[in-house]
């Protein structure tokens, strides 16, 4: 298994003696993060063993310009790090040892240069994955000047820590056990499509909740907003966009689609970038090019050699991280690009990207703008 062979070598690496970093933000600003709950009485929780509201956690990065009596925040909830050290069966102190590059709970303070709301861009894991897993993506976004909201999905998330140490955990594998993968997986993008809209009906109609974000003195303007996510969280970016207007432009981060394509295609009538791993394409995933294909307009699509599906994830950092103290991580695993030469990448496109989309500008332009990514092939 993959996180076991990691986090083995993480282990024998640090045995959780010392700090592990996240890399080091690449964009022109600091970063802050703050966690809140988010409960949607509107809803009921469609995976819920008991009839309960939709309830959502979810994570912020914003920038700021001032550090002053802040502290960075750890990559991981203390319960999050606990379930990943029982459950893969590692010494405990690793996870508890990853910081993040962003400073808790510190106030949202745009660059002086672009003083107004920054725009708001929704991030969806892959299945069974946390947000917390993205944390050195996300927060990387967010210096480009973004409000980055990364969101954990009820029993779809492997696990999620709530205040006064609550969790949830999902019911069995919804994907594994089901005996109609591409209906149930159809369904799960629908549902996190939902909670995409229960986040920006949040912070755009309550002021209370967008309020508990440092520095935010009110409702924010979302009647434009990016909305993406790794694998199944792609797919979902593109079911939000389908059923949603205020979701002007999305990404799918090397996730097959799924649900009625060529519907979905069709009603997806604003930009739309889809972000592939080395072999992941439209020859070897039809529904790339069933999607692609229904309504080709406004449809860009990026291959990145040597990357592969985990790629996309904190754990290829921490795989260079493992590397340089001699310690052999499988190639198969995360490609031979690099952890953090991804994240580099992904922060360098999708800012060119959503900046030009939500901004306005020439985006194919803006794309080949970007230099120094030999292995990026855009289409």
């Amino acid at each position: 298994m993959l996180q076991t062979t990691l986090l083995a070598c993480l282990a024998a690496l640090c045995n959780g003696q010392f700090v592990i970093p996240l890399p080091a933000l690449t964009g022109p600003s600091q970063v802050g993060t703050i966690t809140l709950e988010l409960v949607d009485n509107t809803r009921l929780d469609p995976l819920s063993p008991t009839p309960q509201a939709r309830d959502l956690m979810i994570s912020v990065f914003y920038p700021i310009q001032h550090t002053r009596r802040y502290t960075l925040s750890p990559a991981y909830d203390p319960l999050y790090a606990e379930f990943l050290t029982t459950s893969l069966g590692v010494p405990p102190g690793i996870f508890s040892s990853v910081i993040s590059q962003s400073y808790a709970g510190a106030y949202l303070h745009p660059p002086d240069a672009n003083p107004g709301q920054p725009n708001i861009l929704l991030y969806s894991p892959g299945y069974g994955g946390s947000r917390e897993e993205y944390t050195a993506t996300l927060e990387n976004l967010a210096s480009y000047n973004y409000i980055v909201v990364g969101i954990d999905h009820p029993y779809d998330t492997g696990f999620i820590a709530y205040p006064n140490n609550r969790t949830v955990t999902p019911i069995g594998d919804p994907i594994g056990d089901s005996p109609d993968v591409p209906a149930t997986s159809a369904n799960l993008t629908q549902y996190r499509a939902a909670d995409f809209i229960s986040v920006i009906n949040a912070l755009g109609k309550n002021a209370t909740f967008a309020k508990q974000i440092p520095g935010v003195h009110g409702k924010l303007d979302v009647s434009k907003v990016g909305v993406l996510g790794h694998s199944l969280g792609g797919a979902s970016a593109a079911t939000a966009m389908a059923l949603d207007s205020r979701f002007a432009c999305g990404s799918n981060l090397d996730g097959a689609f799924w649900g009625n394509l060529t519907q979905i295609s069709k009603a997806v009538t604003k930009p739309f970038l889809l972000v592939e791993a080395n072999g992941h394409n439209r020859t070897s995933d039809a529904s790339f090019a069933a999607f692609l294909d229904a309504n080709p307009k406004g449809k860009y699509v990026l291959d990145v050699k040597n990357a592969k599906h985990a790629t996309f994830t904190d754990l290829a950092y921490l795989s260079d991280v493992a590397k340089a103290a001699g310690i052999p991580v499988p190639e198969q695993d995360f490609g031979t690009i690099g952890g953090e030469r991804m994240l580099v990448l992904l922060a360098k496109y999708l800012d060119v990207y959503f900046r030009k989309c939500l901004g306005g500008g020439d985006i194919k332009k803006g794309l080949e703008g970007v230099t120094g990514f030999p292995e990026v092939t855009l289409s």
